[in-house]
């Protein structure tokens, strides 16, 4: 049994049309991760706040708004197998140009992920993945995706 507890914080500042958070601006951000294990049980809860800064592009001022993330998940574990699932919502306070509305609204969404896991070795781990926002809602002002991720993991020994 264990209880571990991260916090950090970050700032980025990523050029316009870039995927660090995909906005061009310096996004401050805090966050934290914890989780716990029982024998063949493990969940985590984890969240994350950014707050892009307001930048000027031109003559207008851009104000992104705050963003906030969290995920509780859930898993099992059988000999090299694990089984997991997990829920969070995704928030976007809505986006201001000069006080004027860019997005229609705040955004948001919940994510629902299935995982299914298989451990080889101490190097070697195999995952399958999916994703979908139409299980859960409200949904708000945005797309909602599906997707299924496959997965190979090597740990470089030390």
């Amino acid at each position: 049994s264990a209880l571990l507890v991260n916090l950090y914080a970050h700032c980025s500042k990523a050029g316009f049309g870039s995927r660090t958070f995909g906005k061009g601006f310096y996004t401050p951000s805090l966050g934290f991760l914890t989780q716990k294990s029982w024998r063949s049980f493990d969940a985590s809860l984890s969240g994350e706040w950014a707050f892009p800064q307001a930048r000027r592009f031109g003559s207008g001022k851009v104000d992104p708004g705050f963003v906030y993330s969290a995920i509780a998940s859930l898993g099992y574990r059988l000999s090299n197998f694990r089984l997991g699932i997990s829920l969070g919502p995704n928030y976007e306070e809505e986006k201001t140009l000069e006080g004027l509305s860019l997005s229609g609204g705040s955004k948001l969404v919940w994510d629902s992920t299935f995982v299914f896991s298989y451990t080889q070795d101490d190097f070697w781990s195999y995952s399958v993945s999916y994703l979908d926002q139409t299980l859960m809602g409200p949904a708000k002002n945005t797309k909602l995706n599906r997707s299924l991720a496959l997965g190979i993991n090597y740990r470089i020994p030390q």
